[in-house]
């Protein structure tokens, strides 16, 4: 069967402006399959699409943004069947080289349209509709820049209708070609037949010549390799009767070796077993003498650790309770972040002896600050003498940590003697928070400080309440030489805490310490 597609009229444009323009278009010829000649389809007639939107005499431009080129067909005359399609895209331009797309709107017959312009005929006859629009916005191009007889500014569609029809009989050009082609290519495929068969039947009787001389080769060399092996079997047998006559006199000379070697292994177990027992008597007499030393080391280390708990024990005798604690001053004021308060500003009030770093405000953490009072905007300052733990005279490394709500920030001397901030060490943990034992954890900490075992250093630490809650704790290690956790912590003790650095018998007294307020 043949088909035949005949491009026969350009419906109409659209456009943005609801602008409508009209154009004759010549009857095109599409042959799909087959041969295709495209010298003679020139001279049968056939012409190229109209021009449209070439602008007005006047210079305004019209709607029409696409024009028609000369039709050039894309198919080639190279003797090889061609696709089934066209390319309508190659003959059809817009004005300043406008983006174009291409779309299939309907018709009867089975062709389908690509975005790029392709069409692609099916199996079915009938008819083809396929739209064509020019993008209204160029590339480089905008509407201040544009000439607007070369880049008009409205988008336009074309509407394009194919007929696909059968070839009723061969009377058309092309149609003839075909059946030309068709009855040639027959022909061609015969030929290659006989041709293909005589050169078969020459292939196999050359290979069956072949096979006979092969398989009487064969035939010879196996005779060849009857009498080879014959010979070989002969030679085989020889072999084997002298191996079976040396492998004999190896055996008798080898049990001779391995009785003699039994022999000598039975002498040199007795002396082994002789050697073992005098190295394990040697082994016993050095084990002994190991542990009698082991045993004096124990006890001379014994003796010394017993000396050093009991001046330990001597040591501690010279430090007593202190006769009073901490001191502190409150301020109520609305700046209550700020870091001190001047000492020269409110009443210090003691704490009891051997009261602890521990406090809460009454009421479920809700009532006033200590004596201010005031439950919220509070200013606190405690200011006082910490005797530092471990062996008096030694080094010791203490860890601190604090559970406060809100701020706190400790000063602690560096040197007996000095004030607070001379040379001092800060914990800082001055920020509103919420107590640390709600999510079991400590607010600042651990700060890791060191210094002199049984020396008094001068310490300050000032706290802050905003809103809500207060409470305030001092948690240290007592310089055990382990880390602080939250498991293992342990309250300062009122103890260790005084408002003077008098107030422990045998720690000597310093120059510059404040005894005011200790009254």
């Amino acid at each position: 069967m043949k088909f035949l597609i005949t491009l026969i009229t350009c419906v109409a444009f659209f456009f943005s402006s609801s602008a409508m323009a009209e154009g004759v278009v010549k009857s095109e010829k599409i042959f799909p399959g087959g041969k295709f000649d495209a010298s003679k389809m020139m001279v049968n007639g056939l012409g190229g699409i109209g021009e449209f939107g070439v602008g007005e005499a006047n210079g305004t431009p019209d709607n029409n943004n696409i024009q028609g080129a000369s039709l050039k067909t894309d198919l080639t005359d190279n003797k090889d069947p061609v696709t089934s399609t066209y390319n309508v895209r190659s003959h059809i331009t817009a004005v300043g080289g406008a983006p174009l797309t291409f779309s299939k709107k309907g018709g009867t017959s089975d062709c389908q349209m690509s975005a790029e312009g392709v069409l692609t005929l099916g199996s079915t006859a009938g008819t083809c509709e396929i739209e064509v629009v020019a993008a209204k916005v160029y590339p480089g191009c905008t509407a201040n820049t544009c000439n607007p007889k070369v880049y008009p500014t409205t988008e336009a569609r074309k509407l394009i209708t194919f007929n696909v029809s059968i070839c009723a009989d061969d009377s058309a050009t092309a149609c003839k070609v075909q059946a030309q082609a068709r009855a040639q290519a027959i022909f061609d495929t015969a030929e290659k037949a006989r041709i293909a068969k005589e050169a078969e039947d020459a292939r196999v009787a050359t290979a069956a010549a072949a096979e006979a001389k092969r398989v009487a080769a064969e035939e010879e060399a196996k005779q060849k390799l009857i009498a080879e092996a014959k010979h070989a079997a002969e030679a085989v047998a020889e072999a084997a009767r002298v191996r079976l006559a040396a492998e004999a006199a190896a055996a008798e000379a080898a049990e001779k070796t391995r009785l003699a070697a039994l022999a000598a292994a039975e002498a040199a177990k007795k002396v082994r077993l002789a050697a073992e027992a005098l190295a394990a008597e040697q082994a016993a007499a050095t084990a002994a003498a190991a542990a009698a030393a082991a045993e004096v080391d124990r006890v001379a280390k014994a003796a010394i650790q017993a000396a050093k708990d009991l001046l330990a024990r001597e040591q501690a005798k010279v430090i007593a309770l202190p006769a009073k604690g901490i001191a502190y001053k409150t301020k109520k004021t609305t700046a209550f972040r700020d870091l001190m308060i001047p000492t020269n500003d409110g009443t210090w009030t003691l704490q009891p002896a051997a009261t602890p770093f521990d406090w809460a405000a009454p009421n479920g953490l809700y009532g006033p600050v200590l004596n201010s009072g005031q439950g919220d905007q509070v200013h606190a300052l405690f200011a006082g003498y910490i005797l530092w733990p471990g062996i008096k005279g030694q080094s010791t490394t203490v860890q601190f940590a604090d559970i406060c709500d809100d701020g706190f920030l400790m000063y602690i001397a560096s040197q007996p003697g000095i004030g607070p901030r001379g040379g001092f060490n800060a914990m800082n943990n001055y920020i509103d928070q919420g107590p640390g034992f709600w999510w079991g954890g400590f607010n600042g900490g651990p700060f890791s400080v060191t210094r002199v075992a049984g020396e008094a250093y001068a310490f300050e630490i000032n706290y802050f309440e905003a809103y809500g809650h207060a409470t305030c704790s001092l948690y240290w290690n007592a310089g055990n030489g382990k880390a602080l956790t939250y498991a293992n912590k342990q309250l300062v003790p009122g103890a260790s805490l005084a408002c003077s650095a008098n107030a422990w018998p045998g720690v000597k007294t310093y120059s510059g310490t404040v005894e005011a307020r200790c009254q």
